[in-house]
């Protein structure tokens, strides 16, 4: 039998496999990583994506504490992150391509990215960036699609974040997701 932290890591990793067929990052690289605390600069990070070398790197201790469903949803937070960076790096390879417009804000956001303090409540610099409200938008999008579960999204980037879910439609559109209730029962 698999013990808690292990069961865990293969929930993120679903995730992660899970947002990189709907994005279909197919020829795309993404290692995962799971780190203790120590490592994340800021104690509230749940897990972050580093650019450069196209890796997501999970906080242990929060992954020890979070629900599946919490896994799942920053698995896919991190992935559209690196999805983001593939449209900057090599956008005409890619199935899927964003607009011009969009990833000249998302390369000027990066070059200018504004940190997350950790202070959830009064982190609205950090989650107003377009990097972020799209990135929320498209987890609580597959959130919604996969499990039923209504978006919980920061009040302060709300209204940005459902004006933004309708953009992910197509994404699904021909794919056979089966909708799981959270005590893992596939519909």
């Amino acid at each position: 039998m698999m013990n808690n932290s292990v069961d865990k890591k293969v929930i993120a990793e679903f995730g992660v496999l899970v947002a990189k067929k709907i994005l279909k990052l197919f020829e795309i690289d993404i290692l995962l990583l799971f780190e203790d605390l120590s490592l994340f600069k800021n104690k509230e990070t749940t897990a972050t994506f580093l650019r450069e070398s196209y890796i997501i790197v999970f906080n242990n201790e929060w992954l020890e504490s979070s629900s599946d469903v919490e896994i799942i949803a920053c698995a896919f937070h991190e992935v559209r992150h690196a999805y983001q960076q593939a449209q900057i790096d090599f956008r005409e390879q890619l199935e899927i391509q964003e607009t011009k417009e969009i990833i000249k804000i998302w390369e000027n956001e990066i070059k200018n990215y504004k940190q997350s303090t950790g202070k959830y409540d009064r982190d609205l610099d950090y989650l107003s960036q377009e990097l972020e409200i799209d990135a929320t938008a498209f987890e609580q999008f597959l959130i919604k699609e996969l499990f039923n579960v209504e978006p919980d999204i920061h009040f302060g980037i709300k209204e940005k974040v459902l004006t933004r879910l309708s953009n992910f439609e197509f994404l699904i559109e021909g794919l056979d997701l089966p909708k799981i209730d959270l005590r893992g029962v596939v519909h």
